[in-house]
């Protein structure tokens, strides 16, 4: 029995030890350095795996209470967005009427239409990054339309028009299709 005990309060030493290590050199991060993180990735998909960017913009009830007290006390514009993107991402309800994400709110927590997503996604170009998030029935003709889109620009490009999105933002489009291509955001 002595020997099972010294055993015991040597593990447990380790893990102490492990758990101050950790806390000491920030490999942990506290809970609001989490939401924090959150926030400022949720409007970079392009920057994460697929699979780490879908875990970093789930949020656990408490953390979405959190968000949505925190969406009047931000002094970023950019952060109250993000904010209002993460609690559109899990259908978690705050005054959003005047939002632009209220059209993607509406398809993806109470069954809107994909045309309807489609069409604010194409009339403003900052809104084509809602089409990562169509759900699995709609990504195919979401991919088609995306090659559609990349294509007329191209070819806007290659005539030399007046008017071209230019090549980071092609770029984009296609991260967005590549995106869909590897599953999209919903399984």
């Amino acid at each position: 029995m002595g020997a099972r005990m010294k055993h015991n309060s040597l593990l447990l030493t380790v893990i102490a030890t492990l758990v101050l290590f950790m806390l000491n050199t920030g490999c942990v991060l506290s809970a609001e350095e989490t939401l924090q993180r959150k926030i400022q990735s949720v409007d970079r998909f392009w920057e994460y795996g697929r699979d780490e960017y879908i875990s970093l913009t789930r949020i656990r009830s408490e953390e979405g209470v959190q968000l949505v007290e925190l969406i009047g006390n931000t002094n970023s514009a950019d952060d109250a967005e993000n904010i209002k993107l993460l609690l559109v991402l899990n259908c978690i309800k705050h005054r959003i009427e005047e939002s632009r994400f209220s059209q993607l709110r509406q398809y993806i927590c109470d069954s809107g239409s994909i045309q309807s997503l489609m069409q604010q996604a194409s009339t403003n170009f900052s809104n084509l990054s809602f089409l990562i998030y169509v759900k699995p029935q709609d990504r195919d003709s979401v991919i088609k339309f995306l090659d559609l889109y990349v294509k007329f620009w191209k070819k806007i490009q290659n005539e030399e028009k007046i008017f071209s999105i230019g090549a980071s933002n092609l770029e984009y489009l296609l991260e967005i299709r590549d995106f869909l291509k590897d599953g999209g955001y919903w399984k």
